[in-house]
């Protein structure tokens, strides 16, 4: 039997959910969802989605998580509104890190499905928003 797309992101969902990324002092300040953000959000949110799926005896998929941090804010210089906040994203980036393996795949206790993380890179969207984005290959064994 394979696995449909958001019953992976689920299964993301739920590690991430009781990782250090969540649970560690310096955590992300908002909350995961999935495929989406939440229109206007302000926060540092951990958003995952799947990109695409196979269906074949060993199931192969790409997932993305990424986390949201909004950029520095210079009172006195408005102009640079769209800096990064490169030391906040590093720290985040690095309990992403450790949550996703550091390298090596993650393994669910029933041995039949791990994820593993492929890249990871600085993006921005329209708004000029900054996140840290992770690509995770999932692999199932139906």
């Amino acid at each position: 039997m394979s696995y449909s797309s958001i019953e992976i992101v689920n299964v993301l969902n739920q590690t991430i959910a009781n990782s250090i990324l969540m649970s560690d002092a310096q955590k992300p300040n908002g909350s995961i969802y999935k495929d989406e953000r939440p229109a206007g959000s302000i926060l540092e949110d951990v958003v995952i989605l799947a990109l695409s799926f196979d269906r074949e005896d060993v199931q192969q998929g790409i997932l993305k998580l990424n986390i949201y941090v909004p950029n520095l804010v210079f009172p006195d210089r408005p102009e640079d509104k769209y800096l990064p906040d490169t030391v906040r994203i590093l720290s985040l980036s690095r309990l992403a890190n450790t949550a996703l393996g550091e390298g090596e795949e993650i393994w669910d206790p029933s041995g039949k499905f791990c994820f593993e993380v492929l890249t990871d890179k600085i993006e921005h969207n329209e708004a000029r928003e900054h996140y840290v984005s992770f690509d995770i290959q999932f692999y199932a064994i139906n």
